[in-house]
Order: C-alpha cells, then structure tokens, then sequence
C-alpha cells in the first residue's frame, strides 16, 4: 500500500510540473510547424489533382493545451479518493459519477493522438491525419471501456483492426523515418494502458486510476521530448 502511494505521488508530481517543462520547451526551442493540404480531385479521362490548398499550423499552443489536460485530469484524480469513488468496481454503472473525469481523458487522448498523427506526417493530407488521430484515439478508449463477464471477442478484434487502421495511415504517410519512432512509442504506451485496464477481474476503478495516472504521465513526458526533438 505505502508503494502504491508512493507511485501515485510520484505520478501526482511529473504530471503537474510536465507543464512547466512543456512550457520550457516551446519557448527554448525553434518553433516547430505541420503543414497540411487538401486536394480536389477531378475525374474527366485524366486523373489530376486541382486546388491544392495548404495550411501552415504553429504546434506550441496545441501542445501546451494537452498538458493542460493533463494538469486538469491529475486534479480532478486526486478528488475521487477523497470523495471514496476509487473503491467501486470498474463498470458502465460505476463509471457514471465520474463522467467529467472520463470526458477529460478522452479529450487528452483524442489530442495526443492528433498531435502525434500532425507531426509525424507533415507535410500531410489533412483528412489522413484527421482520420489517423481519431481512430487511434476512438479505438484505444474503446479498448479500455468498461467489459461485462463475457469477454467479447469479435468487439475487441475490431477495436485492434480500427486502432491499426489508424496507426497505419500515419506509417504510410511518415514524412521522416526518424518520426517513425515517435509513434512507435505511442503505440508502445497505448499497449500498455489497454492491458492495465484487463489486469484484474473484476477491475476496480483504483487500478484504472494508477493505469490512466501513469499514461499520461509517461505520454505526455513523451509529447514534450517529441516537439524538442523533431524541430526543423
């Protein structure tokens, strides 16, 4: 028990000052920019593209809004022990008191995995990254909702083929090969959450809490080192 407060403390502690070193690295570091583009295609015989429209996106300000939403969802967290809402089982009905905490991760999640579908791919088509960061965001939740006593196979195959549907739009349209590893380690920690919401039956709600504690946490971190990295 001492550990697991320990652990949580220190979750606690990087997911509040990440803000801080988002905020160092946006303002130390050159600005770092996507490009987006839509396209109309006209077919009359000949295949050929016309009004190409390309937009120029600065990244600090959609960076600095997800560790926000970290910071929001670390304060809201730490108000479901006080309020005695850990100890319920992980159920759609146990779920339904902490719809704000949910929502809040969900927006994190739906962010994070735009971001890194916009970095990744830019130059990029902007319904391919669109499309890329919703299905691994939609998907992913999906992953992690709360599951009856009958495991449901079918659901969760196609919760892995639409989460690597959207994977996938972002591999094919990789700019860089170095921004590969960027995903890859967001797939590596979208893993890891799936498995930590399945680790016990039944799930209760204070093993989601270390689980979604530490995803941020690490994703997050992650986010900051991506921008530091990945400047032109």
């Amino acid at each position: 028990m001492v550990c697991v407060d320990v652990t949580r403390g220190t979750a606690y502690g990087l997911c509040f000052s990440q803000i801080l070193i988002t905020l160092g690295v946006v303002t130390y570091s050159p600005l770092v920019e996507v490009q987006l583009f839509t396209a109309n295609v006209l077919l009359n015989r000949t295949l050929h593209c016309e009004g190409l429209n390309s937009t120029v996106v600065a990244m600090p300000l959609p960076f600095l809004l997800c560790s926000a939403l970290v910071v929001s969802f670390c304060t809201i967290t730490m108000s479901l022990s006080e309020r005695g809402l850990a100890d319920y089982e992980y159920t759609e009905q146990g779920m339904e008191e902490l719809g704000m905490w949910d929502l809040n991760f969900a927006a994190y999640v739906y962010l994070s995995h735009l971001l890194v579908a916009a970095v990744v791919s830019t130059p990029g088509d902007a319904y391919q990254i669109f499309m890329s960061g919703l299905f691994m965001g939609f998907f992913l939740l999906r992953s992690c909702a709360p599951r009856g006593e009958r495991p449901r196979f079918v659901v969760e195959n196609a919760n892995l083929l639409g989460y690597f549907l959207g994977a996938w739009l972002s591999f094919h349209a990789c700019a860089e090969p170095s921004r590969v590893y960027a995903l890859c380690s967001f797939i590596f920690m979208d893993y890891f959450l799936g498995v930590g919401h399945l680790w016990e039956n039944p799930v209760f709600i204070n093993t989601v809490i270390n689980c979604r504690l530490s995803y941020v946490c690490a994703t997050s971190l992650a986010l900051s080192f991506t921008y530091f990295a990945l400047n032109p």
